[in-house]
């Protein structure tokens, strides 16, 4: 491979580029375009109150799809196809993030807004004005490029000899024949189509590769007075040189603000990339300025629109109180997470003798819900609210495995499919006899074991925890022991598939009958035959840290547990004393995929 080394020549095409139309510059299926498209709607939504529970639906699917490590693919492609949708969204990754500023814009306010005066007025009146800006890398660009990160480790082999293992330290671009290295710390390098390429974003010693102008607005958004061009980065210090004493007076009143007005690349910036001083000759380029100038870090569009979309969908709600199969099944899916069928370790031989011995397991694909079955779903289906921490956005607690089982048929039947569950007329204490589950019907129920560990390791057999190994951050558990109740449903970091709360919150049900594990591979394991109690996963809440192991070992993947399931038997004892009360007992569904 022919290796370009003359950095004029890296840099110097690049300006073609901004002369592309945003039509010529992405793939057909272009995954980061629409996920930032999607995140800028969340956003203006949020601050409009015109918000759509669809904008999250569909970020929230290709953040997945980046995550699972398979972008715009289904089980049946080829490592081949996933190859290449991979070198798609890294090639439209750099182009988008080449093309608009990956970065955002803070200042800081004061009763009469960000602009603060320097020094004394000169001969006729004018004034120089300071703002305290900081300039840092925005949400939408991290969330994207962290989800990437994720999926590509995930998914990396190394016979994708296009493809670097170490990006975005090196560019999906480095490896194209008669180009070289494009690897710097900071720094993306994107090829367009015509062969060139472009830094797009430098950030060295808390400075950027932007020059940006400034306009002092009035309310109206006129522009009363425009910035010259200053280079930005970190806890930078933004002058309006010579602002006339009219405009000052509008300043002094608190009746100005501030916004964008034009945003440079000079490639000539940064050291790490540029050794060439004749660099620093070229033209600089204009490319899409941030949002405007904002009051402090802004709320994040993301966090905030997950809650409001798990916390109700009155559009469902509805659909279930008037018996519209078609519109239930639509807004259900929304909530529900397709997971792609394989073989992996379950169990282990590390911790207590039930989790023994580690296992070779396969599950077909299946789809499971994103989260805790929530109190607005469980209210709107069975009329009742049996929860002790009421919150919409809560799950459901208090839920017996009987009652778990009869929701899945009531909500099958809503929708329109076929229940999986017969033999519910009656519930003796004895609770593990009566009830038969069909695993081929196509209606809602429990998962298995087996599917519940294998879509709580989401792809990685070495994790603790259902999304990682810190507790703190996936998993609602009581780590500092002032814990008192469960949180809203998905506050915390979903795992890699973009499950929320398997690790604690509310422990969760699976379908099978509780019985030791046998060696030797298994074939979707369905449990024991018969036994006193079912199968509860996940942990809670209410558990602690064990002095003995320094984990929070009732949250760990492979930790199980029995219970009776029968309402009788449930509203009589627990066995477990962390629960407090079954108040810390509740499910979520998954359903067969055909």
């Amino acid at each position: 491979m022919a290796i370009m080394t003359n950095t004029k020549k890296i840099i110097a095409a690049a300006f073609a580029f901004f002369s592309f139309g945003a039509h010529e510059l992405f793939s057909q299926e272009n995954f980061p375009l629409k996920m930032a498209v999607e995140y800028d709607n969340m956003q203006n939504g949020l601050e409009s109150g015109k918000f759509s529970s669809d904008w999250y639906y569909e970020y929230s699917v290709i953040q997945n799809a980046f995550t699972s490590g398979a972008p715009g693919t289904n089980e049946k492609n080829t490592s081949s196809q996933i190859h290449s949708s991979w070198v798609s969204v890294l090639k439209d990754f750099e182009q988008y993030w080449s093309k608009n500023c990956p970065m955002e814009n803070y200042a800081s306010y004061s009763a009469s807004g960000p602009l603060v005066r320097v020094g004394q007025a000169r001969p006729g009146g004018n004034v120089d004005y300071s703002m305290a800006v900081d300039w840092q890398p925005g949400k939408n660009f991290l969330y994207m490029k962290e989800a990437i990160e994720a999926g590509l480790k995930k998914s990396y082999n190394p016979a994708w000899r296009d493809v670097p293992e170490r990006w975005p330290s090196s560019s999906i671009y480095s490896s194209e024949e008669n180009y070289g290295n494009a690897k710097s710390s900071g720094i993306f390098l994107a090829l367009f189509g015509n062969g060139a390429r472009v830094a797009s974003y430098c950030y060295e010693s808390g400075k950027t590769l932007y020059y940006v102008s400034y306009d002092i607005i009035d309310a109206r958004g006129n522009i009363l007075f425009s910035g010259k061009p200053q280079r930005i980065g970190r806890n930078s210090k933004y002058v309006f040189y010579d602002v006339p004493e009219n405009v000052a007076s509008l300043v002094n009143q608190g009746k100005t603000s501030v916004s964008v007005s034009d945003l440079r690349l000079h490639f000539g910036e940064c050291d790490s990339l540029v050794k060439d001083s004749s660099v620093n000759n070229m033209p600089s380029v204009s490319i899409v300025p941030p949002r405007s100038l904002t009051k402090g870090r802004q709320d994040d569009a993301l966090v905030e629109s997950r809650a409001k979309f798990f916390s109700n969908n009155k559009i469902l709600v509805s659909a279930i109180y008037n018996s519209d199969s078609y519109a239930i099944e639509n807004e259900l899916q929304k909530y529900l997470v397709r997971i792609r069928g394989g073989v992996f370790t379950m169990g282990s031989n590390k911790f207590s003798d039930n989790e023994f011995p580690a296992h070779q397991v396969k599950v077909d694909s299946f789809e499971i819900m994103s989260i805790e079955v929530p109190q607005w779903l469980y209210e709107a289906v069975t009329g009742e609210n049996p929860s002790l921490q009421r919150g919409s956005g809560y799950p459901a607690e208090k839920i017996s495995w009987y009652k778990a089982v009869k929701f899945c048929n009531m909500l099958s039947e809503l929708a329109g499919l076929e229940p999986c569950y017969s033999g519910l007329n009656s519930d003796s204490l004895g609770g593990t006899g009566n009830v038969t589950v069909n695993l081929n019907a196509n209606g809602y129920r429990l998962p298995t074991e087996a599917e519940w560990e294998y879509a709580a390791r989401a792809g990685d057999d070495g994790v603790l925890y259902s999304g990682g190994n810190n507790i703190e951050r996936i998993a609602v558990a009581n780590v500092s022991r002032n814990r008192i109740s469960t949180q809203r449903a998905a506050s915390l970091a979903p795992n890699a598939w973009g499950i929320y709360d398997m690790s604690g919150n509310v422990w969760e049900w699976c379908s099978d009958i509780y019985g030791d594990y046998k060696a030797g591979f298994a074939d979707n394991p369905k449990g024991s035959s018969f036994g006193s109690g079912y199968v509860l996963k996940g942990g809670c809440w209410a558990n602690t840290v064990s002095r003995k192991t320094g984990n929070v070992d009732q949250c760990r993947i492979t930790y199980r547990r029995s219970e009776n399931g029968s309402d009788t038997a449930f509203s009589i004892f627990s066995k477990d004393p962390n629960d407090l009360g079954n108040d810390s007992i509740g499910f979520r569904v998954c359903r067969s995929v055909r």
